[in-house]
């Protein structure tokens, strides 16, 4: 993985062809870096049974991933007052119906609020939880 980063960043491709170990936290801001400008993405591998790798996911989800500034130019979202938000996976319940994990691009979403979704289908809000 250094080598791979050291691809971007010149003084820890010569430390590395020293042998010097580069210090820890230079290392992970440069994965945060790279991640932002779209240079590499990492692959985690966990177990949520077990917790295996969770911690690391949320740490790098919290510390390394692109934040909304950076999401929301990526994507070219035009400036606006009204909410949106990207849907990234949808849960169907047995006894809790269904549960839209989304992330709010721009704007804000209330509890009842009519939402369309880029097919022109529409639905309400029937609780939010931040």
């Amino acid at each position: 993985m250094l080598e791979r980063l050291s691809d971007h960043d010149d003084r820890l491709m010569e430390e590395l062809l020293e042998e010097v170990e580069p210090p820890r936290d230079r290392v992970f801001d440069d994965l945060a870096h790279e991640l932002r400008d779209g240079l590499a993405v990492p692959v985690l591998i966990g177990s949520a049974l077990h917790g295996n790798g969770m911690l690391r996911l949320m740490k790098a989800l919290r510390h390394e991933a692109p934040g909304i500034k950076e999401t929301v130019a990526r994507l070219g979202v035009p400036p606006g007052s009204e909410g949106l938000g990207h849907v990234m996976k949808t849960i169907h319940t047995a006894h809790a119906g269904k549960l839209s994990l989304t992330r709010v691009l721009r704007g804000a979403f209330q509890d009842g609020t009519v939402v369309s979704a880029s097919s022109g289908d529409s639905g309400r809000i029937a609780g939010l939880s931040g």
